[in-house]
């Protein structure tokens, strides 16, 4: 598996956007950014309040707003409604995410062919929303025939695939902040690249995990026996121009 995960923002890459139930003055930056450039948009239940209620309001229109609905407010599900151009559909099912749901409802919606789906969310709020998100994420690949990654205002995360990986992030410096983290079992592990490299050795939550280890080269390789939770600092939110909300 080749990650390329700094190269989100580039001009021949390919993203649809999901947008999580989340507080975007976290992510506002990131969200401007990610949404002009988007080619299909997904707003989740109550992140279209926020939205609603700010000066994007207007200029910032998804292609869908999806959720089980219990965080909208009726008046913002009836602007969205009044668009020709937005579909609103109601996921009420109890057992999945609603990122979950929205990443099938994005296979099923974009026309194009594309490079990441890319859930944004602020991170820092409940953590059993935030374990929600990572439990999506881990099952993302039975759902998705594209990447899926995760941004916040400090991280971009993806799920490596059991065997030979390769991330790529030559768009930046070395000495980005990373971490090498085993969501469902025990993962053994080797590493080429880090500050701290792994040598055939077991990642668990009763034994090893990797944290606030850092890049040396612009490339890593990870070599696992399962999939594996890869995080790194987000350099965006230091460059981008800043928008803000009021």
């Amino acid at each position: 598996m080749i990650v390329k995960p700094f190269s989100l923002l580039d001009s021949d890459v390919k993203i649809g956007l999901i947008c999580l139930n989340t507080d975007p003055r976290k992510v506002t930056t990131m969200f401007t950014t990610l949404f002009e450039k988007s080619l299909f948009t997904i707003f989740v239940d109550g992140f279209a309040n926020h939205i609603h209620d700010s000066q994007f309001k207007d200029s910032h229109l998804p292609n869908m707003v999806s959720g089980d609905f219990d965080s909208i407010r009726p008046e913002v599900k009836e602007f969205y409604e009044s668009k020709n151009t937005i579909q609103v559909v109601t996921t009420p099912d109890q057992d999945e995410t609603d990122f979950t749901k929205a990443i099938l409802l994005m296979v099923e919606s974009s026309k194009c062919k594309l490079d990441y789906v890319v859930g944004l969310y602020g991170s820092g709020g409940r953590l059993d929303h935030e374990m929600g998100i990572m439990k999506s994420l881990y099952i993302a690949k039975t759902l998705s025939k594209f990447p899926v990654i995760l941004v916040t205002e400090s991280s971009i995360s993806c799920l490596l695939d059991e065997g030979d990986n390769c991330i790529i992030m030559d768009s930046f410096p070395t000495y980005q902040y990373c971490g090498l983290i085993p969501l469902g079992k025990p993962v053994r592990t080797s590493t080429c690249g880090l500050q701290w490299n792994l040598d055939d050795e077991y990642l668990d939550f009763e034994g090893i995990v990797s944290t606030s280890n850092r890049n040396t080269t612009s490339t890593v390789r990870v070599h696992c026996d399962g999939p594996l939770l890869w995080t790194v600092s987000n350099p965006f939110t230091k460059i981008l121009k800043v928008a803000e909300f009021p």
